[in-house]
């Protein structure tokens, strides 16, 4: 029965995660979504930058901890070996989810490349 829960659950967190993946494509490519990453500005810049910083830093510093074998050691005392990955999964969709629904369009252009090699490199 363990197995059985464990199958569902890891299904659940990467069918979770290609739905998430495919929703922030759509909202740093604005389109299909509703609100997307070059929205209209509703804050002040420097506002917008604080924010958005603190939600890049609050995605990227547990997924880049959780990703380093130390803390899959430690961790896996507390959530079955099985299930880690998925854990590790379900926790960047879940950061990945509240970036994207808190963030900040900022107004104006912050940079563009007009070569059109190096808009294809990017």
């Amino acid at each position: 029965m363990q197995k059985l829960i464990f199958l569902i659950y890891g299904l659940f967190c990467h069918v979770l995660f290609l739905a998430v993946f495919m929703y922030m494509a759509c909202f740093v490519g604005n389109f299909l979504v509703p609100k997307t990453i070059d929205g209209a500005a509703q804050l002040p810049t420097t506002t917008a930058l604080l924010i958005n910083a603190l939600l890049i830093a609050a995605f990227t510093v547990p997924h880049s901890i959780m990703a380093r074998s130390k803390f899959k050691c430690w961790w896996t005392n507390y959530i079955a070996k099985p299930i880690e990955r998925s854990t590790y999964v379900l926790a960047s969709c879940i950061l990945m989810i509240l970036l994207i629904w808190l963030w900040q369009p900022i107004p104006g252009l912050i940079w563009d490349v007009k070569n059109p090699t190096a808009r294809t490199i990017l």
